[in-house]
């Protein structure tokens, strides 16, 4: 995938903290924590989830960050192997037109080296993730080859469904629609789990339709469905390659 910024940032420059705060991300600051930690250890792989580490007295190499609401993304397609047209994935902060914030959602792959997406590869080794924030890190000193563009993202499970044969519980689609069923990943606490992935690790856009059961909330609207709604159906049908590499996927 190839990703561009436009060359004028939507917020120059920004304080971690004061990021957090506008973003509404109360965990940001040990979540970059986290990142750094795991890269030191293993720069090529990033998931997103796992516990919270300890971070007694620990700094981050940088103070400010350079934000952008939103990154367009190319990719080859599965069909002929052409190069897409860009698309927008947005990640804009909560505002008066978008009160929660509008945030698009993504494939990531927790390792920088996995193959391209194919029906044979499905989703192990993939996290269905809501982008909630883009960045570029202002370094305080040098971190030698440190990814510099990341981004913020909260997880979605895949709920299990029944099979016949044997009769057991599978991440695989809903008998029913053919499309994956999923929700929110959460800690114990319940709240959300999100963590900071690199840029590099996102593999193509995507799209979650809210599933509203028997009576749909009358107060769900197109701003607020991804906040309001507690599942969500992967669309199979969103464009031909997500439907090539769905259509026959599995975990």
């Amino acid at each position: 995938a190839v990703f561009n910024v436009n060359r004028k940032p939507d917020i120059p420059r920004i304080s971690i903290d004061a990021l957090a705060e506008k973003y509404k991300l109360p965990d940001l600051r040990p979540a970059l924590l986290d990142f750094f930690s795991q890269w030191s250890n293993d720069p090529l792989f990033h998931s997103i989830g796992g516990r919270r580490g300890t971070h007694t007295n620990a700094r981050l190499p940088f103070t400010n960050v350079i934000v952008w609401y939103s990154v367009r993304i190319q990719t080859y397609s599965l069909d002929d192997k052409s190069v897409t047209s860009p698309r927008r994935l947005n990640a804009t902060p909560p505002c008066d037109s978008w009160p929660f914030g509008r945030y698009d959602t993504a494939l990531f792959a927790h390792s920088n080296v996995d193959p391209a997406l194919s029906p044979d590869v499905g989703l192990a080794g993939y996290d269905i993730s809501q982008i909630r924030l883009i960045l570029h890190l202002i370094w305080d000193r040098e971190v030698p080859d440190a990814p510099s563009y990341l981004v913020y993202a909260q997880r979605f499970n895949i709920i299990p469904q029944l099979t016949s044969i044997p009769p057991t519980h599978a991440a695989i689609p809903n008998p029913v629609t053919g499309l994956y069923l999923v929700k929110r990943a959460l800690r114990a606490d319940k709240s959300r789990i999100g963590d900071i992935i690199p840029l590099s690790h996102c593999r193509v856009p995507i799209q979650l339709v809210p599933r509203f059961g028997a009576k749909a909330d009358a107060r769900i609207t197109s701003r607020n469905s991804m906040e309001w709604s507690r599942e969500f159906f992967l669309n199979t049908y969103f464009d031909k390659d997500i439907f090539q590499y769905l259509r026959g996927s599995r975990l």
